[in-house]
């Protein structure tokens, strides 16, 4: 394609290939976190779900009026187990994230997130 092309590439050492932590970065790096200045004193917001994973990453987390959606992406080679925790829960229970699979959760919310 003619004309001016913008190209961002991240440089990251490391010792072994790990594809998780390959996706991670690219992922921070696409995606970095805000900082934002808040008034003095207030309280932290808790966060609306929590996942345990051990290959898997978020790819996405959005809220609807009655819905937290929640999407993970396994970029490994080997099956991984995620578990989500939300407020209104002590765990969830396991769920299979299959090599390369993509797992969209629709999560119901009663309160403000």
């Amino acid at each position: 394609q003619e004309g001016p092309h913008a190209i961002r590439y991240v440089l990251r050492p490391h010792a072994g290939f790990d594809v998780t932590a390959t996706e991670r970065v690219g992922l921070e790096a696409a995606h970095p976190l805000l900082a934002y200045r808040v008034r003095t004193g207030a309280q932290p917001l808790a966060p609306p779900v929590e996942v345990e994973a051990g290959r898997s990453v978020v790819t996405l987390l959005r809220r609807t009026s009655t819905l937290l959606e929640l999407r993970v992406f396994n970029p490994s080679s080997q099956n991984d187990f995620i578990r989500v925790v939300t407020p209104d829960q002590v765990a969830g229970e396991p769920l299979e994230v299959g090599p390369g699979e993509i797992v969209t959760l629709q999560i119901p919310v009663a309160s403000e997130v």
